[in-house]
């Protein structure tokens, strides 16, 4: 019998235990890599997620300080309407005036509705009211009447599906609207507002009064 040389079987045992070895490694490098991958790609819907969230909070709050600003230069009744689609869990909002613009003005502020993809939950707490009582509405509106005379007071609460949320405050009466991540008390906030606007006055008035 033939018998294969012994330096040839030795050469092709070391080959053969090589590739195994290498392949080995390339699936144990391809699952690592597969899992940063997934990581890295779970991280970044996430991100992407939290990114429109914000986007659509600052349009929200774009949206309330553009109808505050037009009741305060046109002295005009204005309402901003947030109206949620019940079979898609979508909300959407618009501003809807009670005085005539010229066409161009009335095109650009008087659009269809837009539409709230990322935000998933939207409440309003009240003045006076206890936030046990917060339930989730499908429409809510806010009224800016000319003058200033009555205006929407509360809470805006926003969400979305990842448990993130926005609370914008509404004093009631014309004055800085913004959002912020945590909830704010309507009270304190309120004594704190009433606290700057009764400095605001007594530095006025020592102002007058120096000269």
């Amino acid at each position: 019998m033939v018998s294969t040389p012994p330096s040839l079987s030795k050469h092709t045992f070391y080959s053969l235990r090589r590739y195994y070895l290498t392949f080995m490694e390339l699936m144990i490098a391809l699952a690592i890599i597969g899992s940063i991958a997934g990581i890295i790609g779970i991280n970044i819907s996430k991100a992407v997620r939290q990114q429109r969230f914000r986007t659509e909070v600052a349009l929200v709050v774009d949206q309330l300080r553009l109808a505050q600003n037009l009741m305060l230069i046109l002295n005009e009744d204005v309402h901003v309407k947030f109206t949620q689609d019940k079979s898609r869990g979508v909300y959407s909002y618009e501003l809807e005036l009670q005085c005539a613009l010229n066409k161009g003005w009335g095109k650009e502020l008087t659009r269809k509705p837009r539409e709230l993809r990322a935000i998933h939950e939207l409440s309003f707490v009240e003045e006076g009211t206890s936030a046990l009582s917060q339930r989730l509405q499908e429409t809510l509106k806010f009224d800016f009447l000319s003058g200033g005379v009555v205006m929407s007071h509360g809470v805006l609460r926003l969400a979305d599906t990842l448990g993130e949320e926005r609370y914008i405050f509404l004093a009631g009466r014309p004055a800085p609207i913004a959002a912020t991540g945590h909830a704010p008390n309507v009270f304190s906030l309120e004594n704190a507002q009433q606290g700057r606007d009764n400095q605001l006055t007594l530095s006025t008035v020592q102002e007058v009064l120096g000269k």
